[in-house]
């Protein structure tokens, strides 16, 4: 089974041309959104895949990407395809999750986590040191997590800006067109 770039590159650049939707009806461009964010999710997994030129043969899929000279001959900005997948993608999975607070419930999960693993691998069954440990835990995993929540943050909401989101579609949507015509 071959899973083009291309066309993961125009879906995408489609999905994210939602503020452009957004003007003919809201409840499309709800749709498009909620479509988006698995697009972001595959276009992420398939850049990553790219980047780290993994062998997907062995389970029978193939990535229809041409070769680096056929994509510079076709165009000399073809070689910037991957940045482009790696930033539509991150747009299109920003866009429904940029406001949720996760990093609390992370951290939360990761001290109960750390408060098993201390009790069943090292026996201890003590209330006030599994505290400590939860507590320690607890409080290391939500200052390193919640810093990350803000960089998430701050690149989700440069990247929702109508204008960037415009343009990031139509980049989308012309390179996936120049790679689908090699």
């Amino acid at each position: 089974m071959i899973l083009p770039v291309a066309y993961m590159l125009i879906a995408g650049g489609l999905a994210a041309l939602t503020p452009l939707i957004g003007r003919i009806s809201k409840g499309l461009s709800k749709f498009v959104s909620f479509l988006g964010f698995f697009v972001g999710i595959a276009v992420i997994a398939v850049s990553v895949i790219l980047a780290l030129d993994l062998n997907l043969a062995r389970f029978g899929l193939e990535l229809g990407v041409p070769t680096a000279s056929q994509l510079t001959t076709r165009s000399p900005w073809l070689q910037y395809f991957l940045p482009v997948m790696v930033i539509l993608g991150t747009l299109l999975f920003s866009r429904p999750i940029r406001n949720a607070r996760w990093a609390s419930l992370v951290s939360l999960g990761l001290g109960v986590l750390g408060v098993y693993g201390v009790r069943v691998l090292l026996g201890v069954g003590t209330t006030v040191v599994l505290g400590v440990v939860f507590l320690i835990i607890t409080v290391l995993a939500y200052a390193i997590l919640r810093f990350v929540e803000d960089v998430f943050d701050f690149v989700a909401t440069f990247l929702a800006l109508p204008p960037v989101e415009i343009i990031l579609g139509i980049v989308g949507v012309y390179f996936g067109i120049l790679i689908l015509s090699i």
